[in-house]
């Protein structure tokens, strides 16, 4: 056909023929762009991107077809890109429904999910493969970030902080399949000190003019300020923050426990700390609570065996506790 076309024009260059072939395919991808427009998801967006990578990489020898139907896929990976961004902007404006966002959920069963960590992950599931690694892990880190946010607010909330811890965990083993590279390097601007850098000028005005050490270039770089970097990482943020939810829990459980004092501690274990087990249970499996509750344990037992330490001391030869404490120990 290369062959055929090339005796219509007359000429053997390969860029009259590839103009040929790009005249002859433009309706084509002007049909192909429409139906990328028209996509009305996520879902669809990164279905017709798929079809359309196929299509090129079995086509790749008609250039013509081949420049409309890249063209059409830039823009359905640009597409989908803003849709990914929608997901995010949702995410950072939702609005808490306790009637149904701090209810325990199921890791089997992501509609059981927080609605913000369920938007997420299934968003970053369609768009992994589809955009760009580099464009993939951006996005992802800023959805990644405005999440951990949002379940911290949800925390304050309502959720409590067994719900958020849950929420937290789930999200980081959701998404450990996607391998995102969660450290990066921020760039920024400082400002400079305008007054310093103006009596600098005024100090050095004989050297306005000359070539080195130029106290007009030496004003501005003063004025502009630096650039600084700072590396981030999103993943380790994340941990802090479980690790962070998972310590204010200990401290708060202890301090109900052993703060009123030792005498009636042993109603409060049987009567608040087990009602917080069963709180944790809610949102957390089997595993995570004993992890949780190991070092409440211990804090209680040992703030017990001190205070008993104490109340024997002073009580000897008289007073003392009531033998709650004991009891607490027992338990």
């Amino acid at each position: 056909e290369r062959e055929l076309v090339k005796a219509f024009l007359g000429g053997d260059e390969g860029e009259d023929v590839d103009g040929y072939f790009a005249d002859l395919f433009s309706p084509v991808g002007e049909i192909v762009r429409g139906a990328v427009l028209r996509a009305k998801s996520l879902e669809e967006t990164c279905r017709v991107v798929n079809g359309l990578a196929s299509e090129i990489r079995g086509q790749s020898a008609e250039r013509g077809k081949d420049a409309c139907l890249r063209m059409a896929r830039n823009d359905g990976l640009e597409r989908a890109a803003l849709y990914l961004r929608m997901v995010i902007k949702d995410v950072k404006s939702y609005k808490f429904d306790a009637s149904k966002d701090f209810e325990p959920g199921d890791s089997n069963d992501p509609d059981t999910w927080f609605k913000p960590l369920r938007d997420v992950i299934v968003a970053l599931s369609r768009a992994y493969g589809v955009l760009k690694a580099e464009v993939f892990d951006d996005l992802a880190k800023q959805a990644v970030g405005e999440l951990i946010g949002k379940v911290e607010l949800g925390a304050g909330a309502g959720g409590g902080k067994a719900w958020a811890v849950a929420n937290l965990l789930r999200t980081r083993e959701q998404l450990a399949p996607f391998r995102v590279e969660f450290r990066s390097v921020d760039r920024f601007l400082t400002g400079g000190d305008v007054s310093t850098a103006a009596k600098s000028l005024i100090q050095n005005r004989r050297s306005l003019f000359a070539i080195e050490d130029n106290a007009l270039i030496g004003f501005a770089q003063g004025v502009v300020g630096q650039v600084e970097e700072v590396e981030v990482d999103l993943g380790d943020s994340l941990d802090r923050c479980i690790r962070k939810l998972c310590s204010e829990i200990c401290e708060e459980v202890v301090a109900a426990v052993i703060g009123p004092g030792l005498a009636g501690a042993l109603e409060r274990v049987n009567g608040y700390f087990k009602e917080q087990v069963e709180e944790f249970r809610r949102h957390l499996d089997g595993a995570t609570v004993d992890i949780l509750v190991k070092p409440i344990k211990r804090r209680i037992v040992k703030a017990c065996k001190d205070g008993e330490g104490k109340d024997g001391k002073e009580g000897e030869g008289g007073g003392g506790d009531d033998g709650g404490g004991k009891g607490v120990v027992q338990d």
